[in-house]
């Protein structure tokens, strides 16, 4: 029987192939037009994987072409082509072919074992969705949503019926009403914890080659993966602590909130690594986790006009395709761009800056009008949305700057922060149409 881990990462899997396939075909057309397969897919792959491809065309002549596209090229179109048509989704090519090549990996991996961790499954979704966002797919914020309730309501059927799954009857009996046992419980509280950790090796004395100096650098990194939600428990770590058996004394690293991160670094000589054992523990607090937040809602004859009329109000102001369209003008940066292109690309910048307040002051508008409060969630999100406008009209203004300068590797560096903001922003302004359109 499939596990709900395995039913997040397959969803995940096909809206990651699905929208990597649609951003391969749209930006190789960009660059070779009609020749987008012959020069942007088959010019990058492998003699073996063309040869597969076109036994695969001849088996299925009336699928369109980006469906032949299969994760296993991936990696190979975005590196053949970066500096043409990728260097503004992935500055490290080597990184993502290692990120892209890890998910062919655990799809190999998983596709015949249908108990898959919750955790590792979160996690290759959490890649996923990073790939997607670097080539701003909204796929990516699809995989979001999907995490979200999946940690939510593990036993949610939307998802499993998504892919056939079998109900979960045993006599007649619905399986999914059994209490679970204390030992379940600790195990899922347990697994929020999420350890990472890395070794560096260094020498206090670079000109010295004496191997007995040479030092080990351990960084453990503590996660807390539980959702921050009132409508999920909270699971907070009162206290994290990071044992170095036979090395250091305990580091206590305080308290973890869900969805926070911390890090302690330990340093001695390299061949003591083999006496080392690290453990972390941590300790939950009984009482937040305890605590809950039933919600009210109110009639929905008289709410659902007004969320209807909000979420207009707000689609109607076009964030989203505000801060598309400002990168699709400012473009991907070229080192052959001749001062002429500058000059109309900060042009374009400047009137997006001036644009970007128009729109801030609308969505200010609209938080006034609707008497939102800043601690509510609809208000604390159009807040969030405000504040990221804001910092792309910061972002706009230092990339105007580095493009007076004409310094490549500034300019790719302020675009790459703009593409981080508008992720942030697409997220934000999904969730609130979501949240506005639903009773």
């Amino acid at each position: 029987m499939d596990s709900d881990g395995y039913v997040l990462f397959t969803l995940s899997h096909r809206l990651y192939v699905q929208g990597v396939r649609l951003a391969l075909r749209e930006r190789l057309t960009a660059i070779f037009g009609e020749d987008w397969w012959e020069k942007g897919v088959e010019y990058a792959l492998q003699e073996n994987q063309i040869k597969s491809l076109h036994s695969e065309m001849e088996r299925h002549p009336h699928r369109e072409r980006h469906h032949f596209i299969e994760a296993a090229h991936f990696g190979w179109i975005i590196v053949k082509h970066h500096n043409d048509g990728f260097a503004d989704a992935f500055n490290d090519t080597i990184r993502t072919f290692k990120e892209i090549r890890h998910l062919i990996n655990l799809r190999n991996e998983w596709a015949h074992i249908h108990d898959i961790p919750p955790v590792q499954a979160i996690q290759a979704a959490d890649l996923m969705k990073g790939i997607l966002a670097s080539l701003h797919r909204e796929e990516a914020l699809e995989i979001e949503r999907m995490s979200q309730e999946f940690v939510l309501d593990p036993e949610s059927r939307n998802a499993r019926d998504s892919i056939d799954y079998l109900d979960h009857q045993d006599n007649g009996l619905d399986t999914r009403d059994l209490a679970v046992s204390p030992l379940e419980l600790w195990r899922q509280l347990q697994s929020y914890l999420v350890v990472e950790k890395s070794v560096e090796l260094y020498n206090d004395e670079p000109d010295e080659s004496d191997e007995s100096d040479t030092l080990a650098r351990v960084t453990i990194r503590v996660h807390n993966t539980a959702l921050d939600s009132s409508d999920w428990p909270a699971v907070c770590f009162s206290s994290v602590v990071i044992h170095a058996e036979g090395a250091h004394s305990p580091r206590n690293l305080g308290q973890l909130e869900p969805g926070e991160t911390r890090e302690f670094q330990f340093s001695f000589p390299v061949k003591r690594l083999v006496d080392v054992e690290f453990q972390v523990s941590g300790t939950i607090d009984p009482v937040k986790l305890l605590e809950f937040r039933r919600p009210t809602p109110l009639p929905a004859e008289i709410i659902s006009p007004l969320q209807r009329e909000f979420g207009n109000r707000l689609e109607s102001i076009g964030i989203k395709e505000f801060i598309n369209t400002a990168l699709e003008e400012i473009g991907a940066p070229d080192a052959n761009m001749t001062l002429a292109d500058i000059a109309i690309v900060r042009e374009n910048i400047r009137l997006r800056a001036n644009a970007e307040a128009e729109k801030r002051n609308a969505l200010a508008s609209l938080f006034e009008e609707f008497h939102l409060s800043r601690n509510s969630t609809l208000g604390s999100r159009i807040r969030e949305i405000i504040l990221a406008l804001e910092d792309f009209g910061n972002k706009l203004l230092a990339l105007d700057a580095a493009m007076g300068q004409t310094n490549l590797a500034v300019i790719t560096e302020a675009v790459q922060n703009l593409r981080q903001i508008q992720l942030a922003v697409l997220r934000v302004e999904d969730t609130i149409r979501t949240m506005a359109r639903n009773d």
